[in-house]
């Protein structure tokens, strides 16, 4: 991991990280680009508690995790996708 003082470069994009909350491991998801400020997650369970967290990278490494965003999902289909604002969950790391 590098800190915001090694960090110097631009950012290349994002991970996003996301888990049941009671249990499971964590998915990650590599979203490309520093423009990309929100991402759909799909697939998710009805009526299931998830926690989603990120972190951003660049040519030099990978910034700390964000503290995680819980969310549930609810019983119809076209609610059981979560997009998330990238720049909610990690708006400050490798600036």
């Amino acid at each position: 991991m590098i800190t915001k003082e090694q960090a110097r470069g631009a950012i290349l994009g994002y991970f996003v990280l996301y888990k049941k909350t009671v249990s499971g491991s964590k998915e990650n998801q590599a979203v490309l680009g520093k423009e990309t400020t929100s991402f759909l997650v799909t697939s998710l369970e009805e009526y299931t508690s998830y926690q989603f967290s990120m972190q951003a990278f660049n040519s030099k490494g990978v910034s700390n995790e964000s503290a995680p965003l819980e969310r549930t999902t609810d019983e119809d289909s076209k609610w059981r996708s979560m997009q998330l604002l990238l720049l909610q969950l990690c708006h400050y790391y490798l600036t």
